[in-house]
């Protein structure tokens, strides 16, 4: 085994194992909670990308589009009928 390399490239192998004891004092609850955590905050700027990039989306679309980013486009439109990339109007799509 080498020597020791850190998980995340921003810190230093004594950060990153102090980091990682941390970790390893969570109880599985903790865990699970931040992760929930964590999926929310990606989840928000998903959104914030999504919205920066099709400014007159309505809310219908960007959580169609916030789907094809999470689930993929073949997903959506089988799912829905909708084509993220296709502009096709939303009309009917519940």
């Amino acid at each position: 085994m080498g020597p020791y390399r850190p998980q995340a490239s921003d810190l230093t192998p004594d950060a990153d194992r102090a980091q990682f004891e941390r970790y390893r004092t969570w109880t599985p609850a903790q865990s699970i909670q931040r992760t929930w955590e964590l999926n929310e905050w990606a989840w928000s700027r998903a959104r914030v990308g999504i919205r920066r990039d099709h400014p007159h989306a309505s809310e219908r679309e960007i959580e169609l589009r916030f789907a094809a980013w999470k689930y993929g486009r073949e997903w959506v439109i089988q799912q829905f009928g909708w084509d993220p990339e296709g502009g096709a109007p939303l009309d009917g799509i519940p």
